[in-house]
């Protein structure tokens, strides 16, 4: 059974961590990833299927967020921003910094293509603005004879992203005063992003600059956003807090 949900001395709220999980997400999760592996290890396949394990995550993301804002607004009257971002920094700083450090020096010892503009993917990775540093440089996510050590940071940069901007944003909408209205703000905006993925790609011609722009793959992260406050009520018990 799970104990319920609690503030500590700064006010942040808490909940347990030892209550059941959705399963239906760790299978997702668990798909999504050998959707991604599969793609990795045989792109000569063009196997779609890695593009869609992306946005399975990005919907998943936006999903867990936008219930972990919602639980903390309804049961503070307030999300504290200072709270949820350190929870994220404790979270990923630490496997990341020692992930750079390891695969840096890995790619030292090995030398030649790998060190390509190593500096650069150190920095967008550490700022999570990699995938913007890629459109800055003009390197392709498709081009497979551009090496790219942290490549596959792009899509933590996004979603870093979102954690920074999402909590400052969410306020607005939930003045809006009936679900259906959240849900449709949500849904409009996925539906923005993806029309301007689109555009960018029938203008330029620019894949890349398409797949990796925060404003044009934000959709996965919307839809996921319209999912939570779909589903907010129906999850209101506090065994989904904190698992994120």
């Amino acid at each position: 059974m799970s104990s319920p949900l609690h503030t500590d001395r700064h006010g942040a709220i808490h909940g347990a961590t030892s209550g059941p999980r959705l399963p239906g997400l760790d299978g997702l999760r668990a798909l999504a990833v050998i959707l991604v592996v599969v793609f990795h290890l045989f792109p000569q396949w063009w196997f779609v299927g890695g593009f869609i394990g992306v946005d399975v995550f990005f919907v998943i993301s936006g999903f867990l967020i936008t219930t972990l804002l919602l639980r903390e607004s309804d049961a503070t009257g307030r999300i504290s921003l200072v709270g949820f971002w350190r929870r994220r920094a404790r979270r990923l700083l630490p496997a990341l910094v020692l992930l750079l450090l390891v695969c840096s020096s890995a790619a030292w010892v090995v030398g030649g293509d790998v060190l390509v503009r190593l500096g650069a993917q150190i920095a967008g990775a550490l700022t999570f603005s990699y995938n913007w540093i890629a459109i800055i440089i003009g390197e392709g996510y498709f081009g497979a004879t551009s090496p790219e050590l942290f490549r596959n940071l792009w899509s933590l940069g996004i979603e870093e992203q979102f954690y920074v901007l999402w909590p400052l944003a969410l306020p607005l909408i939930l003045l809006l005063p009936r679900t259906w209205a959240r849900v449709a703000a949500a849904g409009a905006l996925a539906a923005a992003s993806a029309v301007w993925m689109g555009d960018i790609v029938s203008a330029t011609g620019n894949v890349s600059r398409a797949y990796y722009g925060t404003d044009s793959h934000a959709f996965g992260i919307l839809l996921g956003v319209a999912l939570a406050f779909v589903l907010h009520r129906a999850l209101a018990a506090p065994t989904l807090w904190m698992q994120r």
